[in-house]
């Protein structure tokens, strides 16, 4: 178990220091090739999207300590749910959450896939929930909980607080589930309050921060936009310039939290050794999300 040294480079954004997964290139290389030859694509758009954001990235950036053994799942898993998000955000109201919650069904083993996307999530699936390890229920508990989110009416949401409060679930807790999977790890963040927050400001972080980047992209696409950036303008009062910088501002404070967090608790005798992990993969996910946020909005 395990792998060579990951090699560095510098993020384009904040300065963070980012790292790779050693075998990034040929598990990207294959997913892409793998995704593009089995995937049914819904339309034109939507392959377009895989091609230019190259969701098989992001498991390269975000889990660059990730068990060899493990890697080409978690890059296969995080691209099925990135391409499952996109086609979900096309849809409205109830039919994407059905279609959500089948999507959940299948993995649960209690639904049959039908269509070409559910057979391919499916089968990507498999060799983790194959493994029995508890890290699956996990896993499918964080998927829940982005469904949950997406339940939420906007018009409901009128504070960024509100809408952090709402939207930190849409995602993270998934990520935080495939990183403990990942790294084969007999750690539940829930263990410990103190690890409890430092896990919910990394999530609030790489929610400002997708949010921050993305918006001018999805301006020009005229997309229907719930997100930090909108709720201060709509809701605050705030011009989008001046929106943009709190919400920056908010985005670096809360990764030197984590980074400090992280390093005072890592030192702590009375945590375990699986924790310890844990929190000092925190920072490398969150900078990884940002390099690949980044590179795809530039």
């Amino acid at each position: 178990m395990g792998h060579r040294q990951s090699r560095h480079t510098k993020s384009n954004v904040m300065g963070h220091q980012v790292r790779f997964h050693p075998d990034s290139k040929q598990v990207s290389k294959a997913c892409r090739r793998r995704f593009l030859k089995g995937w049914s694509f819904p339309s034109a758009k939507h392959k377009k999207n895989f091609i230019d954001f190259k969701f098989y990235q992001f498991g390269c950036a975000a889990f660059p300590d990730s068990l060899s053994e493990r890697f080409p799942l978690i890059v296969d898993f995080t691209t099925v749910m990135l391409l499952l998000n996109d086609i979900i955000d096309t849809m409205q109201g109830k039919d994407r959450v059905d279609y959500a919650l089948r999507i959940i069904s299948i993995f649960e083993g209690r639904v049959e896939p039908q269509t070409p996307v559910e057979q391919f999530s499916a089968r990507v699936f498999a060799p983790i929930a194959e493994a029995g390890e508890w890290h699956v229920w996990d896993i499918i508990e964080g998927i829940r909980k982005f469904v949950d989110a997406a339940q939420v009416p906007t018009k409901d949401v009128t504070t960024l607080r509100h809408y952090i409060q709402v939207e930190s679930n849409a995602g993270y807790p998934y990520y935080s589930a495939l990183m403990r999977y990942s790294l084969a790890l007999k750690y539940q963040p829930q263990q410990d309050l103190r690890i409890m927050g430092i896990d919910k400001v990394a999530a609030c972080q790489a929610l400002i921060f997708n949010d921050l980047v993305c918006f001018d992209h999805k301006c020009k696409l005229n997309e229907i936009l719930f997100c930090a950036v909108k709720v201060m303008v709509e809701h605050e009062k705030r011009d989008i310039k001046t929106a943009k910088e709190i919400i920056l501002l908010m985005a670096m404070e809360m990764y030197d939290v984590v980074v400090y967090g992280t390093e005072l608790l890592a030192n702590d005798t009375s945590i375990s050794q699986d924790a310890k992990v844990y929190l000092l993969a925190l920072p490398w996910f969150l900078s990884g999300h940002e390099h690949w946020i980044a590179s795809i909005y530039k």
